[in-house]
């Protein structure tokens, strides 16, 4: 739990390993990275612009690039077991079933921007995008089932844990329930 990963502009990718006392840089060798997630102490992806993926196998001190099969900006990734998962732009989402060594395309059903994917186990998962997209899954990400808010505002990130109900937030101040059918407003923060 004292370990934790930030990416951002420049490739750059941040690691601590106290609990934030102390940040060390590393470099990831592309231009921007938007998300990053590791499955232990050593094994990471992060996605960034231009179809970026990029893996460390230690601790995220050293990075090198996976073909991605795509140009599309990548917001996020997830990662659960070996099953790994990215979006993007364009409805972009990809699969891998190997860690991330290699990744498949897979149809989504949008074409709005995914702005944050995640996984309660690997089979069951979530997507949130612009003008209040949201996708599920219950197959591992090999088929998602689309659903939207209805009040046109984008969804940028998302919180799943355990057998509780996903959470995703978004513009206009909002909160929304998600469960394997259509999202439900929990709050309104305006």
């Amino acid at each position: 739990a004292n370990r934790a990963w930030a990416v951002g502009d420049g490739g750059l990718v941040l690691a601590t390993v106290d609990a934030g006392a102390t940040w060390v840089a590393h470099a990831s060798g592309v231009a921007r990275l938007h998300g990053v997630v590791f499955a232990d102490s050593l094994r990471g992806l992060a996605v960034g612009q231009h179809g970026a993926i990029v893996q460390s196998a230690n601790g995220g001190t050293s990075w090198s690039a996976v073909d991605s099969g795509t140009t599309a900006h990548l917001r996020s990734v997830a990662l659960s077991g070996s099953t790994a998962w990215a979006v993007g732009d364009a409805g972009t989402a990809l699969r891998s079933t190997d860690g991330g060594a290699t990744w498949s395309s897979v149809a989504t059903g949008v074409t709005t921007r995914l702005r944050a994917v995640r996984f309660r186990n690997a089979n069951e998962g979530w997507a949130v995008g612009d003008g209040g997209t949201v996708l599920y899954s219950a197959n591992g990400g090999a088929s998602w089932t689309v659903f939207n808010t209805g009040n046109g505002q984008d969804l940028v990130d998302l919180s799943v844990s355990g057998t509780e109900a996903a959470w995703a937030v978004g513009g206009g101040a909002q909160v929304w329930r998600l469960s394997n059918v259509a999202p439900t407003a929990a709050q309104s923060l305006s």
